[in-house]
């Protein structure tokens, strides 16, 4: 639900930002500040599994991963 009311913030700000209601507005900073919280590890979302310890006591920005390399002989 967090994701559709950010899109419908923006798509209201491309085509109407005149109509844009204060109930947008405050869902939008609302959501924003949810999607924070989860990237900061503050909350975590119902439902779906939490990273491995070790990932989660790095706390780096992104993670590289590839995959598996091939070794073709022809």
């Amino acid at each position: 639900m967090m994701v559709i009311d950010i899109a419908v913030y923006h798509i209201f700000c491309i085509h109407n930002p005149q109509k844009l209601s204060q109930l947008r507005k405050d869902r939008y900073d609302r959501a924003v500040e949810w999607m924070k919280a989860v990237a900061a590890e503050d909350i975590s979302i119902e439902g779906a599994p939490l990273l491995p310890e070790e990932v989660r006591a790095a706390h780096a920005p992104f993670r590289l991963k590839s995959n598996p390399k091939r070794v073709n002989h022809w």
